[in-house]
């Protein structure tokens, strides 16, 4: 096998472990995902209705404190998400 034989061969090998990888990360169907999403949506809607109802109730120090709590859980929750923003 020539040298060329063998880059195209390797290029081509490499092309469809991609294809292979990319579309195993697809593992939601559409209808999943429409599913997950409106489950998503009702949860944030309860929490912000619940944050209503709960958060006048607080001190402004308790409110202070709570909002490094939920930063601070974010940041340690969302480490992909921050990795580009720096």
């Amino acid at each position: 096998m020539n040298r060329s034989a063998f880059a195209k061969a390797t290029a081509w090998q490499a092309s469809d472990e991609a294809a292979f990888a990319a579309s195993a990360k697809r593992a939601y169907t559409g209808a999943m995902r429409a599913a997950w999403k409106k489950i998503r949506y009702r949860l944030e809607w309860l929490g912000l209705k619940s944050a209503t109802k709960f958060l006048p109730l607080l001190s402004r120090k308790a409110c202070y404190r709570l909002a490094l709590l939920l930063g601070s859980l974010g940041a340690i929750l969302d480490r992909r998400g921050r990795r580009g923003r720096l």
